[in-house]
């Protein structure tokens, strides 16, 4: 807005100087004075060859703009940039036609028409700068997305293809931050075709996102921009109470994980698992039980292979987790989310153990510690009996030789959560876990 006040303002003090201004005279206009004519072919020549110059750069810029998407060129052949150059022409023509038939009033005229074309070539660069910023281009083609989902249409609008295009290009590039913002567009896409309720459309810009990610998974930095992004979007899911859209992103951000597991991409394996626990959280705290129970079933997916092949980290990540996700499940009274959390983390200490992974052993020895200590705090007798079973349990097991030391570590534990019990006015009772 700012920027048309100005061009508007300089417009019109280049017009009111040329006709008012007396220190601006033109020359006579007559076959004793040839000055005039050669004024107006001057004024003409020049305004050719700036034309020129400003139609080349364009193209270049044109061709540039290509690397993102071949559609982008296109950008650029506007009704701005058509108006410009049609300014431009009649500028042109303009002292050319007063050549034959000079006129005092017509070389003002054609002035007034040279003077304005270069006043706006300042504005015309400027958009074609702003037409070449991909961030501005994506920002502009997920607002038609947008708009697009208020229509009558559930298709898949031609804006996605040209996002997806544009991020994938822009991963080629290594420009990571286009990348990055083309996925939230797309992620911003989908969630307001679900809230829109325009599933067919929701489910074709998922699939643009899910592609984009997979496509540039073996890209260190894009494999990490791409969890990053699929977290931002499910925990919006969450948050706007989206519970086919969480769960549909939480699924995708599965696959994508056992694929990095496939191809041994450890940073978007862990960093995935991360990211179902923390929207499973955010999902435990909305009350959608439904969400948590489907990002249980994604981690325990990616841990089995995980502790078979001796991958303690990422084992540690999963048993961070499913811990994680059963605390906030026991703060928020989901009884059902607490029991299969306590027997997910138990499962676990026993494999881990049993494989020798003494990371992910302990974390989940301090993870039912910390869960029995909390379920003494609130008095939940049954909890805290299932838990001290689960933790007798590991301390009798026949652990890995680089497992011996957790079993102290689940006798010291499970002294913790009987102390806290007693403290609370509980029984100690041992009871089967799997009951």
């Amino acid at each position: 807005m700012l920027t048309r006040v100005v061009v508007i303002v300089a417009c019109a003090l280049v017009l009111t100087s040329i006709w008012l201004y007396p220190g601006i005279q033109l020359p006579e206009l007559d076959a004793e004075h040839p000055h005039g004519l050669y004024f107006l072919s001057t004024l003409a020549q020049s305004l050719a060859a700036v034309l020129a110059l400003v139609f080349t750069v364009t193209l270049v810029i044109a061709q540039l703009s290509s690397q993102y998407s071949y559609r982008l060129p296109s950008r650029f052949l506007d009704i701005t940039a058509i108006a410009y150059t049609a300014l431009f022409v009649v500028a042109i023509l303009l002292p050319i036609g007063q050549l034959t038939h000079p006129t005092t009033i017509g070389a003002r005229v054609s002035f007034s028409f040279g003077a304005v074309a270069l006043v706006l070539l300042m504005p015309y660069l400027l958009s074609i700068r702003r037409k070449l910023d991909p961030d501005r281009i994506l920002h502009d083609l997920g607002a038609r997305v947008l708009t697009s989902v208020g229509g009558i249409d559930d298709a898949e609008p031609a804006e996605a293809r040209l996002i997806q295009s544009m991020t994938l290009s822009a991963c080629g590039v290594r420009d990571y931050e286009s990348f990055g913002q083309g996925l939230a567009v797309l992620g911003d896409g989908m969630i307001a075709a679900f809230e829109g309720g325009k599933p067919g459309m929701a489910g074709a810009i998922l699939a643009r996102l899910r592609d984009a990610c997979m496509s540039t998974i073996d890209d260190s930095v894009a494999v990490l921009r791409s969890v990053e992004r699929l977290r931002e979007v499910g925990k919006t899911a969450v948050s706007r109470n989206l519970a086919d859209a969480a769960e549909a992103i939480m699924k995708h951000i599965g696959i994508f994980t056992v694929t990095c597991q496939e191809r041994g991409i450890t940073a978007g394996l862990n960093e995935g698992v991360i990211s179902v626990g923390i929207i499973a959280i955010e999902a435990v705290k909305a009350g959608m039980r439904d969400v948590a129970m489907t990002a249980v079933n994604q981690i325990q997916i990616i841990e089995h292979p995980a502790v078979e092949q001796g991958a303690d980290t990422t084992a540690d990540w999963c048993a961070w987790s499913i811990s994680r996700i059963a605390l906030h499940g026991l703060r928020a009274s989901d009884a059902h989310t607490i029991t299969v959390g306590v027997s997910a983390v138990h499962r676990l200490a026993r494999h881990a153990m049993t494989k020798g992974l003494p990371r992910s052993a302990f974390r989940c020895i301090e993870a039912l510690e910390e869960l029995g200590v909390e379920a003494a705090k609130r008095r939940d007798q049954s909890l805290v009996d299932r838990i001290m079973g689960a933790l007798d349990g590991l301390t009798k097991m026949t652990a890995a030789e680089a497992c011996r030391a957790r079993l102290g570590d689940a006798g010291e534990a499970l002294s913790a959560v009987r102390h806290e019990a007693h403290s609370r006015g509980l029984v100690s009772r041992i009871v089967d876990p799997s009951t």
